[in-house]
């Protein structure tokens, strides 16, 4: 009963079916999100008078139903929109998946032969180890045919085993050739595991027209992340920020020659305006860790973003912003929410989820350079660019590449989420600069005064210049600050460094020539209880 009423669906499918306008959907534009991608069709199809079925195939098996958008550019009127699946069987397989399951076919027969050849000359060393004693008194053989069937047996052993280990070696490589060719066919079938999907319109037409019918709807199996790289020839050349799109999709289309946009909108983000709740205070034991300007959290003092080294004004004095020629290809609009870049340039980004690159931006921008270290947590120098004006560049927070002098040296991140008006991009570590910081124990020293111990330290640290230009550097470093009124800190030497007598953080300003060493001590003494401890006094 119940076969019967499947097939009587299955014919009243096939008779709708036969009625019904049958076309396939042209993808021309792609807007990509942070979190999904809208994906927009054109289909042609000769619509007749009167009530009829259209059925739009080549769209994603992906879609959010709730997102389809149909309009036609002739006078219709679209009565009805639905979305069907089309799930994969063995009839939707590529011609590829088909060609890799043939091989694997082949290469598990071969395998299955090997496997067999190995169990036969098994056996046949399991005769021969069960048959290698010979019993002299009922054997009839003399000694010299003994002997002959001992070297017999040995060389026999030696042939079987050499066979059985060639035969287990051919054996592991066919082994992972069936796993190699699996796993090909398992990634290409997951690629294509959505299937695609068609779209069924009830439409009434007054008249006989050739349609153009525009489907747009919204899919969150696609993505789109910024990924830079970051230039520079030097600290007198402009740096050069490459922006850049890496695109992910498996909605079961591949988009071939497309016209692309990268908006940093959401569409999955909820539009429900936010509710206050109650704020209950209550008490809390603070964590306190410190970095390298001697507190959590901390942004770097104002002190840090003072100029080092400029490059990029004109003779008149004014910051020149230049674009190269990858822009020319790419069209930025803003709204007060988001911003979207329009690509012309056709591309193809096939259904395999992974990562495809799309080149968006590339601006050349004047920089300050500024040299940048902290020998206590770091014994190497960072360079740090700043860049004046951000805004107008449309950064989005992602990872970065550092290319310095044409060599990749490593990466960085962008971070445009500030609130300051320079944007600070770190280009890595410097190896050319040498810093070292060392205890000088010949003014190091613990004594006792009546009550109180006093604990002298003394620093010096050492910077080389190895670079064939002269450097500015920012040097810090710190000197602990008291907690207890016992504690008492006094400070002997700083070689000028600008204190800041909160954080206890020191900032040296120096410009070092080619070739140059330059020292600076710190000096200073803690007088606490003798029958005091303090655990990170150094």
């Amino acid at each position: 009963m119940k076969k019967g009423i499947v097939l009587l669906v299955a014919i009243c499918i096939l008779i709708n079916n036969a009625f019904a306008q049958t076309t396939n959907a042209t993808l021309n534009s792609v807007t990509v999100y942070s979190n999904g991608a809208e994906l927009n069709h054109t289909a042609k199809v000769n619509v007749p008078n009167g009530s009829s079925e259209i059925i739009i195939k080549n769209i994603s098996g992906t879609v959010d139903e709730n997102s389809i958008q149909v309009g036609s550019n002739t006078d219709l009127t679209i009565m009805s929109v639905s979305f069907v699946r089309e799930f994969l069987g063995s009839e939707n397989k590529t011609n590829e998946v088909l060609r890799l399951e043939d091989s694997l076919k082949n290469v598990s027969i071969d395998l299955a032969s090997t496997k067999s050849l190995i169990a036969g000359q098994t056996n046949a060393l399991a005769i021969l180890e069960a048959n290698r004693i010979v019993r002299g008194d009922n054997s009839g053989l003399n000694v010299s045919e003994l002997q002959k069937l001992i070297d017999y047996n040995i060389s026999k052993h030696k042939e079987i085993m050499a066979m059985v280990q060639s035969l287990q070696q051919k054996e592991i490589k066919q082994q992972e050739l069936v796993s190699k060719l699996q796993n090909q066919i398992d990634e290409r079938i997951a690629r294509r595991e959505t299937g695609k999907g068609e779209i069924r319109l009830q439409v009434m037409s007054n008249e006989t027209a050739n349609t153009t019918f525009t489907i747009s709807y919204v899919t969150y199996t696609a993505a789109w992340s910024p990924v830079y790289d970051l230039k520079t020839k030097d600290t007198k050349s402009p740096l050069k920020i490459i922006y850049k799109g890496n695109i992910v999709q498996n909605t079961g289309l591949n988009w071939n020659k497309v016209k692309l946009s990268l908006s940093t909108s959401n569409p999955s983000q909820s539009g429900n305006m936010p509710i206050l709740s109650t704020w209950f205070l209550n008490y809390y034991t603070p964590n306190y860790g410190q970095n390298s300007y001697g507190y959590k959290n901390a942004k770097a003092p104002a002190a840090v973003m003072n100029t080092v080294q400029s490059f990029g004004m004109d003779d008149a004095g004014n910051a020149r912003d230049k674009e190269s020629t990858i822009g020319a290809f790419t069209t930025t609009t803003e709204t007060a929410l988001n911003a979207t870049f329009d690509i012309d340039l056709p591309y193809d980004i096939p259904s395999d989820n992974k990562a495809h690159s799309v080149a968006m931006k590339e601006y050349e921008v004047p920089a300050i350079y500024k040299y940048y270290s902290v020998p206590k947590m770091d014994k190497e120098a960072f360079l740090v660019a700043e860049v004046a004006d951000w805004e107008s560049l449309n950064l989005v927070a992602g990872p970065a590449n550092i290319i310095f002098d044409g060599t990749y040296v490593g990466k960085s991140f962008i971070d445009p989420n500030s609130t300051q008006d320079t944007l600070n991009i770190s280009l890595g570590r410097d190896k050319k600069l040498v810093i070292k910081r060392e205890k000088v124990q010949d003014f190091c020293s613990s004594k006792l005064i009546g009550t109180n111990k006093i604990h002298t330290v003394t620093y010096e640290i050492k910077v080389k210049n190895t670079r064939k230009e002269a450097i500015h550097l920012l040097l810090k470093d710190q000197l602990p600050i008291s907690s207890q009124k016992e504690i008492e800190v006094e400070v002997l030497e700083i070689s000028d460094a600008m204190r800041n007598e909160e954080t206890g953080v020191l900032t040296w300003k120096l410009e070092v020539a080619p070739n140059e060493t330059k020292k600076v001590r710190i000096q200073y003494s803690v007088k606490f209880p003798k029958d005091k401890l303090i655990g990170n006094l150094n």
